[in-house]
């Protein structure tokens, strides 16, 4: 496991420096770095947030997705025993006493009826675990669907960030047209707008930008 692990995120690291590569590539990238490196801010770590802002760093979905449903699965599984073996344990000739009484080895009156003799608690726990695995699956499932998207936003705002901290600016133009390169670049057509990232940035950047300018009053 360790090895397709790392084989796997070795695929990924070789696909990130060959985004990279390829936006600069594309018409208009290398002149917009070289202004924004004119007013300081890293090519270098401008070309790795662009790539990672588009590329689909997806090898934990499978994995996740086998062990949503190997959760979902046990837990039907678990509730279909359990009501199963709860029938049989509620059935009174499932139990030897009956048997001993018919078969004259034993007086009627030392049957047990069923219920004193059911291990009942056995299938409440089975019934909890069961809700387990089914909420912990439902959690992998809003991960599956809510992730990726929040990582990506998440990926274009530490690109903001970054762009702001280096320069003093926002620069949401040449931004706009970095990413629509790299998404370019990536297979993908996506146009940015610099209303677009106007937008972002108001909305999730600068309360960061914000937070980080009341612990660095002199910045």
């Amino acid at each position: 496991m360790k090895d397709t692990w790392r084989e796997t995120w070795e695929r990924s690291e070789r696909k990130h420096r060959q985004l990279q590569d390829q936006i600069l590539a594309i018409s208009g990238s290398q002149r917009v770095l070289r202004r924004l490196t004119r007013e300081g801010a890293n090519p270098e770590k401008m070309l790795s947030l662009l790539a990672s802002a588009v590329q689909d760093v997806d090898f934990w979905r499978k994995p996740m997705r086998g062990k949503k449903r190997e959760l979902e699965s046990v837990a039907n599984q678990l509730e279909t025993v359990a009501k199963h073996a709860q029938r049989i344990s509620l059935d009174a000739l499932c139990y030897g006493g009956p048997w001993l009484a018919i078969l004259g080895m034993d007086k009627w009156e030392n049957v047990k009826p069923a219920k004193e003799l059911a291990p009942v608690w056995i299938f409440g726990f089975m019934r909890f675990y069961a809700k387990n695995c089914r909420e912990k699956a439902k959690g992998f499932g809003n991960i599956l669907r809510g992730w990726p998207l929040r990582q990506k936003r998440a990926k274009i705002d530490n690109l903001l960030l970054e762009v702001w901290l280096r320069t003093g600016k926002y620069h949401d133009k040449e931004i706009a047209l970095l990413l629509t390169n790299a998404y370019e670049a990536a297979g993908h057509k996506r146009v940015f707008t610099e209303d677009q990232i106007k937008k972002q940035r108001q909305r999730y950047v600068v309360p960061r930008i914000e937070a980080y300018r009341r612990l660095h009053p002199a910045s």
